[in-house]
């Protein structure tokens, strides 16, 4: 089984106002069904509560000039970087996600991450769709 996963998505909306969405942490409680609570501790690291279990720190290293926001995440096997990225699209713009497979993650857990992403991605994608069209 795969140990990289990257989900796409179409959004109508421009990719400016994805980026915008996607870079603020406690904006993943709206979209990312994986996570139950985010909380900041300081200095851009936030903690959550995962489905999977606890995170400890991580935040979001945002770049607006490449619309790139990589979730980093301390783990107890190291650090893990999950990439994603807004770009233009005809329709607005195209959000891609990427999850990477932690070590010894059991295969139905994996299974559920991937198409657990895709859904996630579905949501975000009806949530900025529908407060861009009402801006």
């Amino acid at each position: 089984m795969s140990t990289v996963y990257t989900g796409s998505i179409v959004i109508d909306a421009s990719p400016d106002d994805v980026f915008a969405f996607v870079r603020v942490p406690e904006n993943q409680l709206r979209w990312a069904t994986f996570v139950r609570t985010t909380r900041p501790l300081g200095e851009g690291w936030h903690e959550m509560e995962t489905m999977f279990g606890e995170v400890r720190r991580y935040r979001l290293d945002a770049d607006p000039a490449t619309r790139t926001a990589d979730l980093v995440m301390e783990t107890t096997f190291g650090r893990l970087v999950l990439p994603s990225r807004a770009t233009p699209h005809a329709r607005g713009s195209v959000y891609t996600f990427t999850i990477i497979r932690p070590p010894a993650f059991p295969d139905e857990d994996w299974a559920a991450s991937c198409t657990g992403l895709d859904r996630e991605l579905e949501a975000l994608a009806s949530i900025i769709g529908r407060e861009a069209a009402a801006a």
